[in-house]
């Protein structure tokens, strides 16, 4: 397999990214340098030495992996070195029916890209949810408190607290503290979302000359597609 797409499917298997928004920046700050110091030394490749370019980039790269795999043993689901070998062993076996790797890459790289996009949607719909959720139990509870201290102040002459109350009450309509069921702030149904990219992947997998469908699948498994404890031995 040439060299830079067999770098390039090395890091897919990794799982910690979907848990970028949980990993403190302090940890993502030396993957970043990284990322950045490789975008450079290309630059400085086509500039000056290829020689001491290539052997720089090759450093920097074991860096990458490195740093990574720390964040993969911290943030990941454990099953990275599964997923890794599984991997491996079919790139290996599409290798030798002659499929075009380059082709698999993109299928796959795709679906990842895809899924980490709806993700984050997933994951502002859910945050939306909860946010609402706490405005609802706060705009209630205060609602509360309101009432009854109007009740206390009832046998009261009016004065300035009375007074207050009331039109603090005038801009808590009850509405508000309505349950947020009765607003579409969840995914589109109930337990597991719909996933077309992997539908997608598999029929351009199909179509690429991987006929088999347990080596489409045990590819997906492979780059996190689909969770690793689904796999089938072949």
């Amino acid at each position: 397999m040439d060299p830079v797409l067999r770098q390039r499917f090395d890091l897919l298997p990794f799982s910690f990214g979907r848990n970028f928004r949980k990993i403190p920046e302090s940890e993502l700050e030396p993957l970043l340098v990284t990322i950045g110091t490789l975008a450079c030394a290309r630059v400085y490749r086509h500039q000056g030495s290829v020689q001491k370019a290539d052997e720089f980039i090759k450093s920097v790269r074991a860096q990458r992996i490195q740093i990574m795999r720390s964040l993969e043993a911290r943030y990941g689901d454990g099953n990275y070195e599964q997923r890794q070998t599984l991997l491996n062993n079919v790139l290996r076996y599409l290798e030798g029916r002659k499929v075009n790797l380059h082709e698999v890459f993109d299928i796959l790289d795709r679906a990842l890209r895809q899924q980490q996009r709806i993700r984050v949607v997933w994951q502002q719909v859910d945050e939306r949810r909860k946010r609402e959720e706490e405005v609802r139990i706060v705009v209630q509870n205060l609602l509360k408190w309101v009432q009854r201290a109007q009740r206390l102040a009832s046998d009261e002459p009016p004065d300035e607290i009375a007074r207050a109350l009331n039109t603090l009450e005038t801009y808590l309509p009850p509405n508000l503290a309505e349950p947020t069921r009765k607003k579409r702030l969840r995914r589109p149904k109930a337990g597991h979302q719909p996933e077309p990219w992997i539908k997608q992947a598999r029929r351009r997998l199909r179509a690429i000359g991987v006929t088999s469908e347990g080596l489409r699948e045990d590819l997906l498994i492979g780059v996190g597609l689909i969770p690793f404890s689904t796999s089938r031995s072949r």
